[in-house]
């Protein structure tokens, strides 16, 4: 079985990078490793009936055959699934610098840009694969407001501009008209 991960303490930054992941690696199981932040903690469950995210403690390890780690490196943040670094491959999409201590990789993208899916996002569009931002689906940031695409869709604010005093102009999930 391929796990694909984030770190304790989720963020939306990972819980998208472990969504994108799991559509770059079909069949993946998406392991909840730890708690949730703040502002996630409220949103998660509009998202669960969308989301199949298992909670780490209840998958068998002696199963995992490939981790797919996303947001993070550092073993220390993998809850139960630190038992399989050393023991199983893991690839690693980051947008934090490589640190003494990491988990070895043995694949995926470390880049310094400003959030994850940011890194994995492309990879999608290489393979041919579409990312929607459909309305209340997870992909609650992808679209920066400030560089919306021409034409028609969705503008998804970083859940700090929404909560808990939304910014004057389009909310989650307005439509608005593309600059």
């Amino acid at each position: 079985m391929r796990v694909v991960a984030a770190h304790e303490n989720l963020d939306f930054d990972a819980l998208g990078s472990m969504v994108l992941a799991g559509r770059l690696y079909p069949g993946s199981v998406l392991a909840l490793v730890g708690g949730v932040e703040g502002v996630l903690r409220e949103v998660l469950p509009l998202l669960e009936d969308r989301l199949d995210l298992v909670p780490a403690s209840e998958i068998p390890l002696d199963r995992v055959r490939e981790v797919v780690l996303v947001d993070n490196a550092r073993p220390e943040r993998l809850g139960p699934l630190a038992a399989l670094v050393g023991r199983v491959p893991l690839l690693v999409y980051d947008h934090h610098p490589r640190t003494p201590g990491d988990v070895p990789a043995v694949g995926g993208r470390v880049a310094p840009v400003g959030a994850t899916v940011s890194l994995l996002v492309p990879l999608l569009l290489e393979r041919g694969l579409a990312v929607v931002n459909a309305e209340e689906g997870p992909f609650l940031y992808l679209l920066d407001p400030e560089r919306l695409p021409p034409g028609k869709g969705y503008a998804y604010f970083a859940p700090e501009r929404v909560f808990p005093n939304p910014p004057p102009g389009p909310t989650l999930g307005e439509e608005v008209e593309g600059r």
